[in-house]
């Protein structure tokens, strides 16, 4: 073999990079992974039963803005509120992008069954909810949460570094 034969090409690193991901996505698949996911499921049911006691708190939009909003068959669409109404936490979920999300069920009568808006925007919409995650429990069990997935990205960007710089395929002939 001459070095005219080891021809790192663009195509090849593409290849490359796929085949590292895959092996990664097969990592994620191990034991670790589903015990960690199992965690994470178990502390959003754990949230949700603490919502499902605290049914009764209601929190009112500080203001205008358009939310996303969920119909009935699971239709999304966004849709402007005034600000002023009324809404009760009905649950939590963790997104694609392994955010909290948190939906909000609207009090009175509506077309829609929920908003959905991130953690970050509720603590803008609404003026008690950082208190109302505080004395619920709510929020160190989201921390809890951000703690597991921040430790497979960090995991993931170690090894990436280590990868990048063990397995170039240079110094083979």
């Amino acid at each position: 073999m001459s070095v005219k034969d080891i021809n790192v090409t663009d195509e090849y690193m593409n290849v490359f990079r796929h085949e590292w991901r895959s092996a990664m996505e097969e990592v994620k698949t191990t034991e670790e992974g589903f015990e960690k996911k199992k965690k994470i499921h178990d502390l959003v049911k754990e949230i949700n039963k603490n919502i499902a006691n605290t049914a009764d708190v209601q929190f009112v939009l500080n203001g205008p803005g358009t939310f996303t909003a969920v119909y009935e068959g699971g239709k999304f669409s966004k849709v402007p509120l005034l600000g002023f109404e009324a809404f009760h936490l009905s649950k939590i979920y963790i997104s694609k992008k392994q955010r909290p999300i948190l939906c909000f069920a609207p009090n009175d009568a509506s077309k829609f069954t929920h908003i959905e808006l991130s953690l970050a925007q509720a603590k803008k919409c609404f003026a008690n909810i950082t208190q109302y995650l505080n004395d619920a429990g709510i929020t160190t069990a989201l921390k809890k949460i951000d703690e597991l997935l921040n430790e497979d990205a960090a995991t993931l960007e170690f090894k990436e570094k280590a990868d990048r710089y063990e397995n170039i395929g240079w110094g083979a002939w």
